[in-house]
């Protein structure tokens, strides 16, 4: 039998932290119980996380047929899902300070992070509930066979307010995007649009130190979008 695990002392913000907070923030969940608890069909993601709470890689998985999905979206589970959850009051503790709630899904707002945190807060909800997405497109109005490689950066969330907050943050470092809603069957999901320049801002922004967590699919997309247009490896703009 492995050792109970018992954090103890308080935690504070660093990058793996505030990394760990976007993922809870997106597709992670605190329960009534001090259990905090994060789930993907991405393993390597999951696995992440525990290291970044310093927790044991422990985890389990759920088959397609054995979930839910959501009938009144037509979503259809496809892939296993990995679900980890810890007991660990000082975690979230932690995570209720920064702004992290039970049943967040609809009300999550600001996150209070410090500043100097405020990128790998946004590399975890980027890589918990967002896209990176590296196309072929033609200019507009162009109607011919030449392509220009484009790059657009969305965030998702079920929260206006919480999209809300984000926009109005990266604004303040110049950065602008355009927050947008998409009604399905009676519910709203919210996206936080940013192409091209604004993209590419935050992208070597949040990827600058190459030691930061993060999941290494997404990461891969902004890695041969960077290449094709030579855009520097690690050059932020802020």
């Amino acid at each position: 039998m492995q050792p109970r695990f018992r954090r103890r002392r308080a935690l504070d913000w660093s990058s793996k932290l505030a990394y760990a907070a976007g993922l809870v923030a997106t597709d992670g969940f605190l329960t009534t119980r001090n259990v905090v608890g994060f789930s993907s069909t991405d393993l390597e993601l999951v696995e992440t996380f525990l290291r970044c709470i310093d927790r044991p890689i422990r985890y389990q998985t759920m088959e397609p047929e054995r979930q839910t999905g959501n009938s009144e979206l037509g979503i259809r589970p496809r892939k296993t899902l990995y679900i980890a959850q810890c007991s660990d009051p000082l975690l979230y503790d932690w995570l209720l300070a920064a702004g992290i709630t039970p049943r967040k899904s609809l009300s999550l707002g600001a996150v209070a992070v410090p500043r100097h945190h405020f990128f790998d807060l946004v590399r975890g909800l980027l890589d918990g509930d967002g896209s990176v997405m590296s196309l072929n497109a033609a200019p507009h109005g162009v109607a011919n066979e030449y392509r220009l490689r484009r790059l657009r950066l969305a965030f998702y969330s079920g929260s206006q307010i919480h999209l809300e907050w984000l926009h109005a943050a990266l604004s303040e470092y110049g950065i602008k995007g355009s927050l947008h809603a998409a009604r399905r069957n009676g519910h709203t999901l919210y996206h936080l649009i940013h192409s091209e320049r604004a993209a590419e801002t935050i992208l070597t922004t949040i990827y600058e130190d190459p030691r930061a967590p993060r999941l290494e699919r997404k990461w891969r997309i902004w890695q041969e979008h960077r290449a094709a247009r030579g855009i520097p490896n690690y050059q932020s703009f802020i």
